[in-house]
């Protein structure tokens, strides 16, 4: 999961709109024998419910 953030962060249309506030990533994980929805909070580290 977070190696996707990553990768989509490498791209430089998505750089560039980061860098100018433009645009926001979000990560979320499914988990789909709890049907939870976790959301990662960076400042954190970890994976926590919505």
């Amino acid at each position: 999961m977070l190696a996707q953030l990553e990768r989509l962060r490498g791209y430089p249309c998505v750089e560039r709109r980061l860098a100018a506030g433009t645009l926001g990533l979000h990560g979320w994980f499914y988990e789909v024998h709890t049907g939870a929805v976790l959301e990662h909070r960076p400042a954190d580290d970890a994976f926590l419910p919505l």
